[in-house]
């Protein structure tokens, strides 16, 4: 399991870190759980590493 905020925050190292806990506090109120499963992570890392290298920036 993931915890989300730390996902974020190796998503997005150089956002404050309060506006870490902000975006994890909404990503836990919608999946209505602080951590995620393995795979979900990763699926997210890749989906973020694609949008990156094609210069999007996600949220």
């Amino acid at each position: 399991m993931v915890n989300l905020e730390k996902l974020i925050a190796e998503l997005y190292p150089d956002m404050p870190q309060e506006q870490r806990i902000a975006y994890a506090k909404i990503a836990i109120d919608a999946s209505k759980t602080p951590t995620i499963s393995d795979a979900k992570a990763e699926q997210i890392r890749q989906a973020y590493k694609k949008l990156r290298d094609k210069g999007i920036e996600a949220l």
